[in-house]
């Protein structure tokens, strides 16, 4: 499959050839012709800060591991807690994901990585509130509970202890996720402005052109 862009008074046209031998069908060839296109993968200079985005990628990583590490030896306390649901290992994942990603556009912020990095950001924002109900619940739970036994009540105050931080983690995933988004849609919207004012003055080149060859002067 051939990708060709062509660009006429700032509309950008994207001709995408299919490939009828090939035994992906259409719409796998346009999405794989898309991010290996040079008009997505070519990395621009300058679009996203990346001191601040590998700052924020690697916060975003340290809590992933971090969240996956409270993760073993946790005690059944009720068939839905986060112990068994699993929720500080795929929580964990989902974090340490985000991050990667988030550094990695950074890095190389290319059209295609940027936009990944925004949708990766959106989906780690959705996931750390639900990381904050969650773990909000057991916390409720857990100081609800009366306990007579001294170990116990030690435990379960370790445990609602683990549950605070990882709430904590959650809300500062949250402000991550929606920082890098705004600094992303900023990083675009600034871009297209300054690709809006070059196509301006090309446009205006010809017609200064034909005032200088159709002036007497000239």
């Amino acid at each position: 499959m051939s990708v060709t862009a062509t660009e006429d008074k700032g509309v950008t046209v994207i001709t995408i050839k299919a490939n009828s031998k090939s035994m992906f069908p259409p719409l796998c060839q346009i999405l794989g012709a898309l991010c290996y296109s040079p008009v997505c993968c070519s990395v621009q200079k300058g679009l996203m800060n990346p001191c601040v985005t590998a700052v924020i990628g690697t916060i975003q990583i340290m809590m992933g591991l971090f969240n996956i590490a409270l993760g073993p030896g946790r005690p059944f306390l009720n068939p839905m807690d986060v112990g068994q649901m699993a929720v500080p290992y795929w929580l964990g994942a989902v974090y340490t994901a985000v991050g990667l990603m988030s550094f990695m556009a950074g890095q190389f912020p290319s059209p295609c990585l940027v936009g990944l990095g925004l949708s990766m950001n959106v989906v780690g924002a959705v996931f750390a509130i639900v990381g904050i109900v969650l773990y909000g619940i057991e916390v409720y739970d857990l100081l609800g509970w009366r306990w007579y036994d001294y170990w116990r009540d030690r435990y379960v105050g370790l445990l609602t202890t683990a549950d605070t931080v990882s709430v904590i983690m959650a809300v500062l995933q949250l402000c991550l996720c929606i920082g890098f988004a705004v600094l992303t849609i900023k990083a675009l919207v600034n871009r297209k402005k300054e690709e809006q004012v070059v196509q301006n003055v090309e446009d205006q080149q010809p017609e200064l052109k034909e005032i200088l060859l159709t002036s007497p002067c000239a």
